[in-house]
């Protein structure tokens, strides 16, 4: 078996290995696993990696808007 996990390139990168193993005549069974931060899969909802990459986002913006909101009460 043979696993690679990504996004679109890894894909095609995964149906490639699938492709040459056929053409060598190894018995190789090329298996994709979405996993994207961009989620730019065209069949799945929601990859794994998207979900923590928006709450990362969401966290981040929330905190620099209290680092922002502190320095201008404060600042001259």
């Amino acid at each position: 078996y043979f696993f690679y996990n990504g996004g679109g390139d890894s894909a095609d990168t995964c149906l490639k290995v699938s492709q040459l193993s056929d053409t060598l005549g190894y018995p190789i069974q090329a298996i994709h696993v979405p996993k994207t931060v961009d989620n730019d899969l065209p069949i799945t909802d929601c990859c794994p990696g998207f979900g923590s990459v928006a709450k990362y986002i969401a966290v981040s913006t929330r905190e620099a808007s209290f680092d922002v909101a502190s320095m201008a009460k404060t600042s001259t």
